[in-house]
């Protein structure tokens, strides 16, 4: 039963730690022109200047895709990593009881 509880932890868990580092590796870290000429990330979203307050505070980079995005980013990467470590930490926790 243990090595089943195992197989799943792997099989569910590391997806969530895996996919969320994948997706913001390419929402922030890569760059393209589409057909059309405009600047787009890895995931197809349009990029725009960020504003100088917010450059300040939240996104010291000079391209971002928006305020809506930055927070949707955030809330899924850190969601899943969190759900992907809850997963692992489920299945790897029980105790085995002394008979």
């Amino acid at each position: 039963m243990r090595k089943i509880k195992n197989i799943i932890a792997i099989v569910f868990g590391a997806p969530l730690l895996i996919i969320p580092n994948v997706l913001g590796f390419l929402a922030y870290f890569v760059r393209k022109t589409d057909q059309t000429g405009i600047l787009v990330d890895g995931l197809g979203r349009e990029l725009f200047i960020t504003p100088a307050f917010i450059r300040l505070f939240l996104h010291p980079d000079s391209l971002w895709a928006g305020f809506f995005w930055l927070i949707a980013d955030t809330i899924i990467y850190f969601g899943s990593m969190g759900l992907g470590i809850f997963v692992i930490y489920l299945l790897y926790s029980d105790k085995e009881t002394a008979e």
